[in-house]
């Protein structure tokens, strides 16, 4: 189990963190289409490790009520559009390096200066990085939704059947995740 919770905190919580959710009795089916969520039904699910951090233990059983969960990541083009309308105050809601999904373009000069975000050219549909909790929760605001609590995002990558990762028990590699990559 650790392996999974050190593959979410590496690979997929930077995007998970732009994942929205909502309880399923605030939104309806036709709406959770139109933002591209699945149902994860009600019920009874097992958290945490044994073999992770300290934070992780102990296993437990938790039972959630039914909510959406976004299917895919926000895309870079979604969350371009995002920070287009509202903004980075302060660089709080995201942060930019050479490896952004989302990048700046500014235009003008002085007080003339308008900065505007769009995706880095052929990363449109990846999921947007770089993203603090404070731009995934303003996202979710924005889309009318909310992030996932820590429990619906674990029964939600592990499902039911108390699986190490999310497509199963084999180890991750290149084909299943960002994993292991040199950069240079």
């Amino acid at each position: 189990m650790n392996r999974f919770l050190t593959l979410i905190a590496l690979l997929i919580l930077p995007v998970m963190l732009c994942s929205c959710a909502t309880s399923s009795e605030i939104i309806e089916k036709e709406e959770a289409l139109k933002h591209n969520m699945i149902l994860v039904g009600k019920g009874w699910f097992l958290m945490g490790s044994e073999e992770g951090d300290v934070n992780e233990r102990m296993v437990h059983e938790v039972f959630l009520d039914p909510f959406y969960i976004g299917k895919h990541e926000v895309s870079a083009r979604d969350f371009a559009a995002f920070l287009n309308e509202k903004g980075n105050p302060d660089n709080k809601y995201y942060s930019f390096t050479d490896r952004s999904t989302v990048i700046e373009a500014t235009s003008g000069e002085g007080d003339a200066k308008v900065v505007t975000y769009k995706p880095s050219e052929g990363y449109e549909d990846y999921p947007a990085n770089n993203v603090s909790w404070y731009g995934a929760d303003a996202y979710c605001r924005w889309m009318g939704t909310r992030l996932p609590t820590e429990a619906e995002w674990e029964k939600a990558a592990r499902g039911a059947d108390e699986r190490t990762y999310p497509w199963g028990y084999d180890e991750p590699d290149e084909t299943r995740a960002r994993y292991k990559q040199n950069w240079d």
